[in-house]
């Protein structure tokens, strides 16, 4: 009895073994795609942030000429609800281009923080190469955006 036992357990063992091993290649996954809805809802809150990019000129001419005034009615008006915007995109993006996404948001907010510093220090040059910056990550930024 014991003998047919341990028979029997090497049998299903090696029985086992065959299945596994002739089991042939495992299912690949496709890539990860957008699906009409995800492309649905990031398009929602795209039109706002482009808008902003489209002003983001305007920030430019006031540094340009040193209008400070102008500079903090932007940063405050038209760009004020921007953070909100690039963080729902970014939510909506593939994982693999969130952390992308979230560090190119947080870049474009750094400089316009800088650019806002410059404006209180009156530090022309500092706008300018912070600018020029926003410019480069907000672009980069939307490159990111499925259509």
């Amino acid at each position: 009895m014991k003998k047919s036992r341990s028979i029997l357990a090497l049998l299903l063992a090696w029985v086992a073994t065959c299945l596994v091993a002739c089991g042939g290649p495992s299912a690949t996954l496709p890539p990860p795609t957008y699906t009409p809805d995800m492309i649905a809802q990031i398009q929602r809150f795209t039109p706002g942030v482009q808008q902003v990019r489209d002003r983001l000129p305007e920030l430019g001419s006031a540094i340009a000429t040193q209008n400070w005034s102008n500079i903090k009615s932007l940063l405050r008006g038209p760009f004020g609800d921007l953070r909100r915007g690039m963080t729902l995109i970014s939510r909506g993006l593939l994982p693999a281009d969130q952390p992308k996404a979230d560090e190119l948001a947080q870049e474009v907010f750094r400089h316009l923080i800088q650019i806002d510093k410059a404006v209180d220090e009156r530090n022309l040059a500092q706008a300018q190469r912070n600018y020029q910056e926003v410019l480069q990550d907000f672009d980069a930024f939307l490159q990111l955006i499925p259509s």
